[in-house]
């Protein structure tokens, strides 16, 4: 920071768009240069390449990469470039979108580590309710190994989860400061509850790149009811802008609810990121699991509710009308069969709740194993054995694509 002024983000369109891919075009030139670094990479659609990665996200109308402090992201599910972690990616065949499941892509997108089961707030629609308890069960030593092994079989991006990490803080920036940066981006999941300047600051130093911070209605009585917390809305923007000025890149995670998007409260949610500077509104589908276990999916988020969500996505990220508006980003919609297909079970992504048990995906309960009992390495490989390519039949967690496996407890 110069002048003391806070870092803040920007959006690439027009000129500087095309400025931008020119760049990275050059530099995949590096790439190409080193093949005994770069292994995986290659230009060629056949398998995916780069070519084929940039044709994707025009295709998941992503046109408007964010910039902060000098690099940028088109997803959270991404190092962001130009960066070591980017290039670890890369070398692993991360941008070969095509070969999920194959060879010729040894890489894990993103892996969220519930690191603690408590938590101060009674979040309607947490997916860990079950597991929220006033003590730990898997000790700092078990959660140091998780990351070790992560990064050794190429995981992007690590996510700290909880439960509210905030609440269990010493071990929280040990494990980002002990973590390699220059194989995977560390992230964080909070409410907000708890962060202070000088935690935004140290976990920085730590080597913290981005949090995000869950806000699920611009409305403040609405997101505090929600979360079961008088003053949880103020708590989340107070936390995004103390991470902006510490130079973490901010992002909003956004339960989607059928009142929000009925309503085009949407919109007001666009509107309050902008003005708090975050960088992307991540849009998360509600699950039948922890809070909403038990209830059908169709009455969670039904087709409607969906296509209102993606004429959102579509609208926001490619009108002129919102340049200078946060990213959206929606999984659900890059995964659904008709695209990329659910990239579960290690194929992109996986979770490990706050038990230790390794499942799938972070809404769908199905352990392969525990990371207090063996090490993550193990589990992992059984678990790739199940999922040897993307499910394409809809998401297993609605119980739209019957899952029928022997599985450890």
């Amino acid at each position: 920071m110069t002048g003391g002024e806070a870092p803040r983000v920007a959006f690439c369109r027009g000129w500087r768009l095309a400025l931008l891919r020119g760049r990275f075009l050059f530099a995949c030139a590096r790439y190409l240069c080193r093949p005994r670094r770069y292994p995986l990479f290659t230009l060629g659609a056949r398998e995916g390449g780069v070519l084929h990665a940039l044709r994707q996200i025009r295709r998941f109308r992503i046109p408007k990469p964010v910039r902060f402090e000098g690099t940028y992201r088109v997803s959270i599910a991404m190092p962001r470039w130009p960066s070591r972690a980017f290039d670890d990616m890369v070398a692993r065949g991360g941008l070969n979108l095509e070969a999920a499941g194959s060879p010729r892509r040894a890489h894990v997108d993103f892996v969220i580590l519930a690191i603690t089961r408590r938590c101060g707030y009674s979040c309607a629609h947490c997916y860990e309710r079950d597991n929220i308890a006033a003590r730990e069960s898997v000790p700092l030593p078990a959660w140091r190994a998780a990351v070790e092994d992560l990064q050794k079989i190429g995981a992007g991006v690590i996510v700290l989860s909880g439960g509210e990490p905030m609440l269990r803080y010493a071990d929280l920036l040990d494990l980002v400061r002990g973590a390699d940066k220059d194989r995977s981006e560390l992230h964080l999941n909070t409410s907000g509850w708890g962060v202070t300047s000088q935690a935004a600051r140290e976990l920085k130093a730590a080597g913290l790149s981005a949090a995000g911070i869950g806000v699920d209605d611009a409305d403040p009585e609405c997101h505090d009811a929600i979360r079961g917390f008088p003053g949880a809305h103020a708590q989340a923007l107070r936390a995004a802008a103390l991470f902006r000025e510490a130079g973490v890149f901010p992002y909003f995670n956004v339960c989607l609810r059928p009142d929000l998007v009925r309503s085009g409260r949407l919109w007001s949610l666009l509107e309050m990121g902008r003005r708090a500077g975050v960088g992307i509104l991540r849009l998360l589908e509600p699950k039948p699991i922890g809070g909403f276990l038990g209830r059908q999916p169709a009455e969670l988020f039904s087709a409607s509710d969906r296509a209102i969500a993606e004429q959102f996505l579509l609208e926001a990220n490619s009108s002129r009308r919102y340049a200078g508006h946060p990213l959206i980003a929606y999984p659900g919609w890059d995964e659904a069969p008709e695209r990329l297909g659910c990239w579960l079970g290690g194929l992109g992504h996986f979770a490990i709740d706050s038990r230790g048990n390794v499942n799938p995906c972070v809404f769908l309960a199905m352990p392969f194993g525990n990371i207090t009992k063996e090490r993550l390495i193990d589990v992992y490989a059984r678990m790739r054995a199940a999922f040897p390519r993307p499910l394409r039949s809809g998401c297993p967690a609605n119980g739209s694509t019957p899952i029928r496996l022997t599985v450890s407890a």
